[in-house]
């Protein structure tokens, strides 16, 4: 049995339609150290090299509407816009790219809007939330790993791929310092940084 529900929950609120914009915190935004207009070159295990360019920084908004609670309020809601930016680096060559994204989760932490990190090559996505990145208190938290005889500090593991349960054969390394370090698509495919 419904009851009426209207906005806040008051009985007597109009069902009017309500916007609410969110911008991205500026912590979140530093924690890569990517301008747009850098590179990425990275070797593969199989031999192979990419070469990537920046190409900008594009900033976006997302949508998203959550109609009121109950039948009272028809097609009434709340519309949500969330800042985000993507940055593109493509290596035109060989048609790869390397596409990295911040955005909001549209669900709602502990009262919180949380922000991610999507980190994209070939047909995988990577997602790491924005305030784990290099944070010593994050269950991603690794710490100092060694690549190519140099070691990165303040290293974190991406939390999952494609938005599924945790997948141990695809994962990013990254830090605030150095952005991504590295890529594992499968077990057979790893992507490593080269500068």
């Amino acid at each position: 049995m419904f009851s009426c529900q209207r906005p806040n929950g008051g009985a007597d609120e109009p069902c009017v339609n309500r916007t609410e914009n969110y911008s991205l915190k500026e912590s979140d935004k530093s924690s890569l150290p990517y301008t747009g207009f850098d590179t990425i070159n990275m070797v593969s295990n199989l031999g192979d090299t990419i070469h990537c360019i920046g190409t900008g920084k594009r900033s976006f908004t997302t949508y998203k509407f959550e109609p009121y609670s109950k039948p009272s309020c028809g097609n009434t809601g709340v519309e949500n816009y969330y800042e985000a930016y993507k940055i593109i680096h493509s290596d035109s060559v060989k048609n790869i790219e390397i596409v990295i994204s911040l955005y909001f989760k549209h669900t709602v932490l502990n009262e919180e809007l949380d922000s991610d990190f999507e980190i994209k090559l070939k047909s995988q996505s990577i997602y790491f939330y924005a305030n784990q990145i290099s944070n010593p208190k994050a269950q991603i938290y690794i710490g100092n790993v060694e690549v190519n005889n140099k070691t990165y500090s303040n290293v974190s593991k991406s939390n999952f791929s494609n938005y599924s349960i945790y997948d141990s054969t695809c994962f990013a390394l990254v830090n605030k310092q150095n952005g991504i370090i590295q890529i594992q698509l499968n077990p057979n495919e790893i992507w490593t940084i080269l500068n």
